[in-house]
């Protein structure tokens, strides 16, 4: 776990920030990669939230796209290591958190320069998947996919509930 960042150092990321990313390890239930930012375990049936990078690190986990970006990865989808329910919970209830602790508009996009024609720019969701990366970039590399839809619902209830004063932080709390 990174050191608990200051009201400061929340303000400055706020000015880089501008996203987070959904993947899935392709791993096991506890394999944690340090190239996302939080990986989302399963231990004894229960999400476990575990933070690999300092928000503060640009991490490695979408190709060409990292800056600006939260990576958050399901662990699981190996052969026998399915993704459970809970895992998509908790997933949905960080994005949520993270959208609110740096002023992520979870329904938005920003513009982004094509990576192959410098002549060209895309409208980017701000909350996404490789699935998304892989159709602009020709690339293909599939992530959650047809899970991407049911974390969004989830995470825009947890958004709207956080913001209303409703839930409190419960993920992120620990990180400043």
């Amino acid at each position: 776990m990174s050191e608990p960042l200051s009201k400061k150092q929340i303000e400055g990321l706020k000015q880089v920030i501008s996203g987070v990313v959904l993947h899935w390890t392709a791993g096991t239930h506890t394999a944690t990669f340090k190239h996302y930012h939080f990986n989302i375990q399963l231990i004894d049936g229960k999400p476990k939230v575990v933070q690999t990078c300092s928000l503060r690190e640009r991490a490695a986990h979408t190709w060409r796209r990292n800056t600006g970006r939260i990576g958050i990865s399901l662990c699981g989808a190996a052969k026998g290591f399915p993704i459970h329910k809970v895992q998509i919970e908790a997933m949905a209830k960080l994005a949520a958190e993270l959208c609110v602790v740096f002023d992520i508009d979870p329904k938005g996009d920003h513009v982004a320069m094509d990576l192959y024609d410098t002549t060209k720019f895309h409208r980017i969701p701000n909350i996404t998947d490789h699935v998304f990366y892989g159709k602009l970039d020709k690339y293909g590399k599939p992530d959650i996919g047809e899970l991407l839809p049911v974390v969004l619902n989830k995470m825009n209830w947890y958004y709207s509930k956080l913001k209303s004063g409703e839930h409190k932080l419960e993920y992120t709390s620990n990180i400043f």
